[in-house]
């Protein structure tokens, strides 16, 4: 998947506006929805170049548990969920795939 990607320049560009924010991202090896948007996510982060204060990836077992309750923390209920935060602040979160594009919804949490 990581491989056959190609995003958008749009879709990069506005990834641009997560520099200095904080992704987390919960997701299981064994789902199709994680498989697709994880690599991509990845992709698209690689090609932007953008800096991020820290990206965190957490796998969750069948029953969408992670050893350290990280799963309750964040009140998972599908995965993949990639959730976006300024310091302690939510700005918003994907859950299992984006409405418009990784990059565009992503970037739409920090217009808000």
């Amino acid at each position: 998947v990581y491989e056959q990607y190609q995003p958008s320049s749009a879709e990069i560009a506005a990834v641009q506006s997560l520099s200095g924010k904080t992704l987390v991202v919960l997701f299981g090896t064994w789902c199709h929805d994680s498989e697709r948007e994880v690599p991509r996510l990845l992709k698209l982060l690689d090609l932007s170049g953008v800096e991020l204060k820290k990206l965190s990836l957490y796998g969750v077992n069948y029953n969408k548990q992670e050893p350290t309750n990280l799963h309750q923390q964040y009140d998972l209920m599908y995965s993949p969920t990639i959730i976006l935060f300024q310091g302690e602040d939510e700005l918003g979160r994907i859950v299992e795939k984006p409405a418009t594009s990784l990059g565009e919804d992503l970037s739409s949490f920090v217009s808000r």
